[in-house]
């Protein structure tokens, strides 16, 4: 039956319009926030098993890289511009803390650390650009990641450190396109990247994508990453991830198994 017609939290920031989301259900809506954040850990801690792709993968640090996809103020802090849509599944999956607990985990492992920012905003951008895409033409109009503004800057838990290497930014959604990151990691002898940060569904599922058909093994990791919308971490994590992620673990797995690999 039809339970509720809803409007999607995607606004001119990432949609020039929005759109009407019909939502078509044999479940009557959950009415309260306790009951929409047990829905969320449930369809991102307890996802069907070929959701849950594990392995005894060893993650040598030599040989492993963590992609910090846009680790920027306007994704990740209170006051930036994209905050606001992502902010009830960052907080219901722990992204924050997840994010502190996987990158600190890495670098004390020795594991190489690879940050991958989207193309800051710039009034030059997409001048006489043909085809924008919806993000583009909406991130342009609210200056979203400007470069030399407060957005545009890494949020401070995140920020490059001397060690790490901080990849050409991209335009589009992969990290992998018109940038330097394929490269660096051959450079550094890379063949496994866990892939964290922003958007689950956007640029983490099309690094990992592109990932795989380099030839890289590709670790996705719940709870360190997040969504507009409950529906679309799912679709990233349980519908499209084992399409072409060699693992899919839990942050806590994730740590753990960095752990082990301490040098």
């Amino acid at each position: 039956m039809i339970t509720s017609v809803q409007r999607s939290p995607i606004t001119a920031l990432d949609r020039p319009t929005g759109h009407t989301v019909l939502v078509i259900s044999d479940q009557p809506p959950m009415s309260s926030s306790s009951e929409r954040a047990s829905a969320a850990q449930d369809a991102d801690s307890s996802a069907p098993l070929e959701g849950r792709l594990m392995t005894d993968t060893q993650y040598e640090p030599a040989h492993t890289g963590l992609l910090l996809m846009d680790p920027y103020n306007d994704f990740l802090s209170e006051g930036g511009k994209l905050w606001p849509l992502v902010e009830e599944v960052a907080t219901e999956v722990g992204l924050l803390d997840n994010l502190r607990a996987v990158v600190a985990a890495a670098r004390a492992a020795g594991i190489q650390v690879f940050v991958v920012p989207h193309r800051r905003w710039r009034e030059s951008n997409y001048a006489n650009w043909n085809f924008l895409t919806a993000d583009q033409a909406g991130g342009n109009e609210n200056r979203v990641f400007e470069d030399g503004a407060w957005g545009g800057d890494w949020h401070l838990d995140f920020a490059p450190q001397e060690s790490d290497v901080v990849v050409h930014e991209h335009w589009g959604q992969s990290g992998f396109a018109n940038t330097d990151l394929d490269l660096q990691l051959k450079k550094h002898g890379i063949t496994h990247v866990v892939t964290v940060g922003m958007l689950a569904n956007t640029c983490i599922e099309s690094i990992s994508h592109y990932a795989m058909e380099l030839g890289y093994h590709v670790t996705l990791v719940r709870g360190a990453t997040a969504a507009w919308t409950r529906e679309m971490l799912h679709a990233a994590h349980d519908l499209n991830g084992p399409s072409y992620a060699h693992a899919i673990l839990s942050s806590d797995e994730i740590v753990t198994a960095f752990k082990g690999a301490q040098v």
